[in-house]
């Protein structure tokens, strides 16, 4: 009788029969990024390479986030001052990603249409009509929209099969600039 040995992965038990018996299998990975968790080989038993991978299931909107305030120009009244790329202290923001992430953040960034760490610009455009001998101080932030990016492993080799592990990344989007401004004296 062949020696039989048994690995548990996950909640699927495998069985391995040693001398020389060979073991084909048919995967399709499709978008499913690959992971490898190889099995030790053991001087009477066949390694057989069990695959796991991770892809994103499903996107939604997890509500608005903001950036720290910079700040634009200052000036005394009476007349206006008004906040432009000139005078702004920067207009670059860049997408960013928090949480887990277990698919890679090009094909997360991708997913809800942005380029994650990439720095980019936005113009400002902002103007305050200043009251008489009053000193302001005008500011900006930029507003996100933050994308929830929910990720499921699967199983991939020797089948395709989901597991009950998930991850949870949070992309912060650009939408635009928010504009406020306070009295200094």
């Amino acid at each position: 009788m062949k020696n039989i040995k048994f690995y548990t992965v996950a909640f699927l038990s495998v069985a391995v029969i040693a001398a020389g018996t060979a073991v084909s299998t048919s995967v399709s990975a499709d978008t499913v990024t690959p992971l490898v968790k190889e099995q030790q080989n053991y001087k009477d038993t066949l390694s057989i390479p069990i695959l796991y991978g991770w892809k994103i299931v499903s996107i939604s909107s997890s509500g608005d986030g903001y950036g720290a305030w910079r700040l634009g120009p200052s000036g005394r009244g009476p007349g206006q001052i008004t906040l432009s790329d000139s005078n702004s202290s920067s207009i670059g923001y860049s997408a960013t990603i928090s949480g887990s992430i277990k698919t890679p953040t090009d094909e997360i960034g991708s997913s809800v249409g942005v380029s994650i760490n990439v720095s980019k610009s936005h113009s400002v455009s902002y103007t305050v009509n200043l009251t008489s001998n009053k000193m302001i101080q005008v500011e900006y932030r930029p507003h996100y929209k933050i994308e929830k990016v929910t990720q499921r492993e699967y199983l991939i080799s020797p089948t395709t099969l989901a597991t009950s592990n998930t991850a949870v990344a949070y992309v912060n989007v650009f939408e635009n600039w928010q504009y406020s401004y306070y009295t200094i004296n």
